[in-house]
């Protein structure tokens, strides 16, 4: 993978994990008992943001040009919220096969983010 495409995946995970926080934090706000109407309405119109956000980004990666395979692959796991194992299910693939390519992406993903100076965990 070139490092241009492995920038931008890293990119829009990054983003992807910044927008699923930010709506299930609303969610649980949601969730919960509260009183306050002004808190539940502010909460239902940030997810709703953040879940066109989470949805731009979605179109973002699909008009990219990735691997059909692993760009489904990362749709699934860090748009859908699958499992690898479900993933592959889904996909009609083999399950070894898309968490080898899942483990060599993590470990080009944790390199980047330390050579850029972020968290690689």
């Amino acid at each position: 993978m070139n490092k241009s495409k492995l920038q931008t995946i890293c990119k829009w995970m990054d983003m992807a994990n910044y927008y699923q926080g930010r709506i299930e934090d609303y969610q649980s706000i949601l969730e919960g008992n509260l009183e306050c109407h002004e808190v539940k309405k502010f909460a239902e119109k940030e997810i709703a943001h953040q879940q066109k956000n989470l949805k731009d980004l979605f179109d973002l990666v699909r008009s990219k040009q990735v691997e059909k395979s692993f760009e489904n692959v990362l749709i699934l796991k860090y748009f859908e919220g699958y499992s690898l194992d479900e993933a592959a299910d889904e996909l009609g693939l083999n399950a070894a096969t898309i968490k080898e390519k899942h483990a060599v992406f993590t470990k080009h993903f944790k390199e980047h983010r330390s050579l850029k100076g972020g968290d690689s965990k």
